[in-house]
């Protein structure tokens, strides 16, 4: 099994798919779900971006594009952002079925390999 290195992929893969109307879909419902937890400092500014639903950083609030990883990795949010990776994978690997998400007490993950029928297949980072 090997994991999918979102740092290293998010410029090359990630980021020329943010548009796609299944990834653009999966924002929608987290701000559908989580909107209301949006910091004040950001209300009323566009685009919506998740991380502004999260718990401030100890540095303080940073101003981040939707091109940016850090967007996507709201602190404490880690239980709603799952649906945002579960539609990632299956817009870039579209013949891979991705396995189910993962929790722990403390966070929740969604597996970054994916299966084909009951053979495991490897993703490349």
């Amino acid at each position: 099994m090997e994991l999918f290195n979102w740092e290293a992929r998010w410029e090359s893969d990630v980021v020329p798919i943010l548009d796609h109307p299944k990834v653009k879909d999966s924002i929608a419902w987290y701000k559908k779900k989580r909107g209301k937890n949006r910091d004040p400092l950001f209300k009323w500014k566009k685009p919506f971006l998740p991380y502004q639903c999260g718990r401030e950083p100890e540095e303080g609030w940073q101003f981040y594009t939707k091109t940016d990883l850090d967007a996507y990795c709201p602190i404490g949010e880690c239980h709603w952002i799952y649906v945002f990776a579960g539609v990632v994978g299956p817009v870039l690997y579209p013949d891979l079925i991705p396995n189910r998400v993962s929790q722990t007490d403390l966070h929740l993950a969604h597996q970054p390999w994916m299966r084909m029928s009951n053979r495991h297949e490897k993703v490349s980072s």
